[in-house]
């Protein structure tokens, strides 16, 4: 810590590891929110997900979805994504990461307003699993701005599925 303080004349900041397993929450909306399965990450030996698990092909984790937590553990994690993205004032769709620690206790790491929408990310999956085509979740996504900044829908008949 003392090198990267100096290094960089900045402030460090410093986190507890949480060991656990990592969950990942879809959201959809700015009123009503549509909430995708969530979708766990197979964190392997490392137990964290870096960039090169994130990206690289050959070194991608397999994604659990929906994930295979109990049903009361699944609404907390839920209700907690839900009131993470409404106090970040989050608009049209964001994915919140939780890390579950070993007595079963959620913790948010992070809550990410702008995710990765390729067709292999974590909210496509999440929303493919849900039942939305690729395309009717990047649709949907455009429909929902459309909406917060007109106040209306992007007509229906240029959705595709």
């Amino acid at each position: 810590m003392e090198a990267v303080v100096t290094q960089y004349a900045q402030d460090a900041l410093v986190e507890e590891y949480i060991d656990g397993r990592e969950i990942c929450v879809a959201l959809l909306g700015n009123g009503e929110l549509e909430v995708f399965p969530s979708v766990e990450i197979e964190l392997g030996e490392t137990g964290i997900y870096t960039w090169e698990a994130k990206y690289q092909a050959a070194a991608s984790r397999p994604k659990v979805c929906p994930a295979e937590i109990g049903s009361g553990l699944a609404t907390l994690v839920q209700d907690i994504s839900v009131a993470s993205f409404r106090a970040c004032q989050c608009r049209d769709y964001a994915r919140v990461d939780v890390r579950i620690d070993r007595a079963g206790q959620p913790f948010v790491l992070e809550i990410n307003p702008l995710p990765g929408l390729n067709i292999h990310s974590t909210f496509a999956t999440a929303a493919m699993t849900a039942g939305h085509s690729y395309s009717s979740l990047i649709n949907q996504i455009l429909h929902v701005a459309h909406l917060r900044c007109f106040g209306i829908g992007i007509p229906r008949p240029c959705w595709t599925s």
